[in-house]
This record gives structure tokens, C-alpha cells and sequence, in this order.
């Protein structure tokens, strides 16, 4: 006898499965809500703010080839962050370099995608969906990604 088809979800159902889905990221949202009222902080004010490399696209290699610190404040350090930098690059194309709302919210988008992610994995792996949303906000509101994803300087430890 060969295997039943499962029956069509009921709308109802969807509609639950897909709020399921969106939690975490509601979480994330509501839990750092105010990330976008700070300002540059510590390292970002020469790393973001004040880096005059970010005025062009045009520096996309070196964003990708130099230290973290290489910008127009000639501090040097010895590691490397490449994706940081040419994020920050990308948004300071977009958005400018002169506010750092924008930098912040970045940060909590990418945060809210992870945590829908955990929760896309778990039902990719057979979770079903209120175990799936859990581990997503278990995630999305752990308390160690509460400085990577609040201290633009920081974000490379996400």
C-alpha cells in the first residue's frame, strides 16, 4: 500500500506556522529596539565615522586586504575582518557614514535573520514548528550576541 499524501494545511494552520516562523525575528526586533539610538562608540568613531575610506566605492580591495583598523586614521592592528569592513563599506554607500543609526539597524537585521534561521533549520531538520520558533528566540535572546550585535566596532564577533 503506498504511502498517504499529508493533507492540505488549513489556512488557520498556515497563517499559525508562519507566525511561528516570523517570531524570532519579532523577538530580536522588540529586544533591540533602541540599538539604533546609539551613537559611535569607542573604536566606531575612527573605524565608521571618521573613516574617509568609506566615501568611496572605490575601496573595496583594501577593505578587503588591510587590517581592521586601515582607514584614514593610520591605526594599524593585527587582525583581519574583511566581510566587516566591506559591509561597513556597502552601508556607508547607501546610507552615508555621518549617522550611526543606520550602521546599528544593520546589525539587528542580521541578527533577526539568524534567529528566523535557527528556527528554518529546525524545521528543515523535522522540529516541528513551536520547538523550531523556540530555539529561534532561545537564540535571537541569548545574552552573548548582546555586544556584537550593539557595538558597531563588534560586529565581526557575531
Amino acid at each position: 500500500m503506498p504511502p498517504r499524501e499529508p493533507a492540505p494545511a488549513s489556512p488557520r494552520s498556515a497563517l499559525i506556522s508562519f507566525g511561528l516562523f516570523v517570531l524570532p525575528a519579532l523577538a530580536v526586533l522588540f529586544a533591540f529596539r533602541s540599538s539604533p539610538s546609539f551613537g559611535f562608540v569607542g573604536d566606531a568613531k575612527f573605524l565608521i565615522e571618521h573613516n574617509a575610506t568609506l566615501n568611496t566605492w572605490a575601496s573595496w580591495w583594501g577593505q578587503l586586504t588591510h587590517d581592521y583598523f586601515w582607514g584614514s586614521s593610520e591605526n594599524t592592528i593585527p587582525y583581519w575582518r574583511p566581510f566587516t569592513k566591506l559591509s561597513w563599506l556597502v552601508e556607508a554607500q547607501i546610507w552615508g557614514h555621518e549617522r550611526a543609526a543606520p550602521f546599528h539597524l544593520t546589525g539587528v537585521l542580521w541578527h533577526a535573520a539568524g534567529a528566523v534561521a535557527i528556527g528554518w533549520l529546525g524545521r528543515c531538520m523535522g522540529v516541528g514548528p513551536v520547538l523550531a520558533a523556540a530555539a529561534g528566540v532561545a537564540y535571537g535572546l541569548h545574552p552573548a550576541p548582546m555586544e556584537p550585535v550593539s557595538l558597531l566596532m563588534a560586529r565581526s564577533d557575531v
